[in-house]
């Protein structure tokens, strides 16, 4: 299990991507703005904020989508 640090749309991106079941992934700012689509998880995961976090997909993207695992925010 690692912990994963994510201060932006590319590493969010990119933590989903190279997460292992498992792993959890901490968003370490207060707000994080999408630019594009999140991969879909489908491993487990725990996803966690340092504080309260707002994910936005400013009415165009979905923040996440999960086909399979089990996630925990």
């Amino acid at each position: 299990m690692a912990n994963l640090t994510a201060n932006s749309f590319e590493q969010l991106r990119e933590r989903i991507n190279t997460a292992q079941s498992g792993d959890i992934i901490t968003i370490n700012t207060q707000r994080l703005a999408l630019a594009g689509e999140l991969p879909v998880i489908n491993k487990d995961l725990t996803i966690r904020s340092v504080g309260d976090a707002t994910i936005s997909g400013s009415n165009a993207y979905r923040v996440f989508q999960v086909a399979g695992g089990n996630v925990v925010f």
